[in-house]
């Protein structure tokens, strides 16, 4: 059986017009909230070109991903070959969805007859206690690759083709990153492409953060580690929020625009990990 509060959408509790804070099931403790942002750092953010990665005597380029590997572990790619107008649809896409109707979007729910859940679909992430403390936001996650085992009854009608298109190209950029990566450490560009085989997985969250009476008492996803490879990250244009912690101090990530958020996730450190046994340090 599922948590009773499985099914409770925060898009639905927001529009709730008596709302003056969010319920306690959203509330952070007074010590796990937030602490002050370093305003300055947020200017510091590397950013790569990926499209003069592959050029071999781009040596100025590689030496940018290297340090934003060594010191952020994350970077802003530009270069990427997929355009504004794209990324626009992309997004505009999915801003439809999310002010679908309420039975609509339930049609791709990620609760099975009320009583299952299941990580793909529209709803909420998990719930596994009543002491959890909620994230303000709904979601949809789905599976992209390999694509013969997507489940299409969860993917919305608006979004197949766009997703279709933007998992060939994300795949493209995250390819000639995991090539950048392994030349930078002596492998063959291969090296981590191998790694992760032919038949690898992945998956596309799209995030949806209603508007809080009270944001500074909530958490709009909790903080975590990506146990991702690479995360490619395609951020709202208008408006931000993101945060990264580093060196002890949580930085916003500025509004990017045409440009993506690649972050290096747990799987790659593992990977980098293995090509150092091979007798390769940075």
């Amino acid at each position: 059986m599922v948590h009773q509060d499985q099914g409770k959408l925060v898009q639905v509790v927001a529009a709730d017009v008596g709302l003056v804070a969010p319920p306690s099931r959203y509330v952070l403790s007074e010590e796990n909230r937030p602490t002050t942002v370093d305003q300055q750092a947020k200017l510091v953010i590397p950013i790569v070109d990926v499209s003069r990665l592959a050029m071999p005597d781009d040596v100025e380029e590689a030496a940018k991903l290297r340090s934003a590997l060594q010191s952020w572990g994350l970077f802003v790619v530009t270069g990427h070959g997929m355009s504004k107008e794209f990324l626009d649809e992309i997004l505009e896409a999915t801003r439809k969805f999310f002010h679908l109707p309420l039975e609509e979007k339930r049609k791709c729910g990620n609760m099975i007859d009320g009583v299952k859940f299941q990580n793909e679909g529209y709803g909420i992430d998990r719930i596994d206690s009543d002491e959890q403390i909620l994230d303000w936001c709904d979601r949809l996650w789905l599976q992209l690759q390999p694509e013969d085992e997507r489940r299409l009854q969860f993917w919305p009608q608006n979004l197949r083709d766009l997703l279709h298109e933007y998992t060939l190209e994300s795949g493209r950029v995250t390819m000639d990153v995991l090539k950048a990566m392994a030349k930078l450490l002596n492998q063959e560009e291969g090296f981590f492409i191998n790694m992760v085989g032919e038949r690898f997985k992945s998956y596309s969250r799209f995030t949806y953060y209603p508007p809080c009476p009270c944001p500074d008492l909530v958490n709009g996803l909790k903080p975590h580690t990506d146990n991702s490879v690479i995360t490619l990250l395609l951020m709202d244009k208008d408006i931000g929020g993101l945060q990264v912690l580093k060196d002890g101090h949580w930085v916003d990530v500025p509004v990017l625009g045409n440009d993506l958020l690649v972050v290096v996730g747990e799987g790659m450190e593992l990977a980098m990990q293995s090509s150092r046994h091979h007798g390769t340090v940075w």
